[in-house]
């Protein structure tokens, strides 16, 4: 009976510290010094994170683009807005609806995305330069089944 509620606080310990750990990774992520004039006061690493899902030339309808970022349609919506007012993002008709629209980044908005991805790269890469492929790989592959797991979860 003891064994079990030591081992029931070992579980919640690991629980909380990998919890901790996650939240330590975010705000390094977020700290990372990116030297561009394509960031401001009004584009920020938010901007970024919200445009991400545009990458590699999509084009999604802001309620996909909700939906993937997990926030409201009306959020996506005012920040949409905000962001085709800063020449980030352009909208589209959409073919199959022509009541919808579509969301695509413009080119200054695939510029930023693109230098903010390969100043988040290069400093993932300056961390990872100096572990072996294996390790490499077991975290990756770790990562990966953990975040396909809990976006698994009902909401």
């Amino acid at each position: 009976m003891a064994e079990d509620i030591k081992s029931a606080d070992d579980a919640s310990s690991s629980i909380a510290e990998l919890e901790e750990a996650i939240a330590r990774l975010g705000r390094a992520l977020r700290k990372i010094k990116i030297d561009s004039p394509l960031l401001s006061r009004e584009i920020d690493i938010t901007t970024f994170w919200q445009l991400t899902p545009l990458r590699g030339d999509k084009v999604l309808r802001p309620s996909e683009l909700a939906a993937i970022l997990g926030l409201d349609n009306s959020t996506v919506s005012r920040q949409i807005q905000k962001y085709e007012n800063q020449g980030l993002v352009e909208r589209r008709a959409d073919p199959k609806d022509a009541r919808a629209s579509l969301v695509a980044l413009s080119p200054i908005g695939r510029d930023l995305v693109n230098v903010v991805t390969q100043a988040r790269r290069d400093k993932i890469g300056s961390v990872l330069d100096h572990w072996d492929q294996e390790s490499v790989s077991n975290l990756l592959y770790f990562l990966t089944q953990f975040i396909v797991e809990l976006e698994e979860l009902p909401n």
